[in-house]
């Protein structure tokens, strides 16, 4: 049985930091992956695209969106 942990946090240089900690075998595709690994790995694949349409909540970017009806800014 393996356990993969997922973690996010927001960073001041790098904005949003997504790992995924657990087996280091995840990457050997020769070798079948449980569910969990399926699951883990499609998680973190997910993030990218759910961030993407978080909007950053800082002054420069909120200060951005009240002169524009552009999209959210995120970095």
């Amino acid at each position: 049985m393996a356990e993969y942990t997922i973690t996010i946090k927001d960073d001041d240089d790098f904005g949003i930091v997504v790992n995924l900690s657990g087996p280091s075998n995840l990457s050997d595709l020769s070798k079948p992956q449980g569910a969990a690994a399926r699951l883990a790995l499609g998680l973190v694949t997910l993030a990218p695209r759910l961030i993407s349409g978080a909007p950053c909540d800082c002054d420069k970017c909120r200060a951005a969106r009240e002169l524009s009806d552009d999209k959210p800014t995120i970095h």
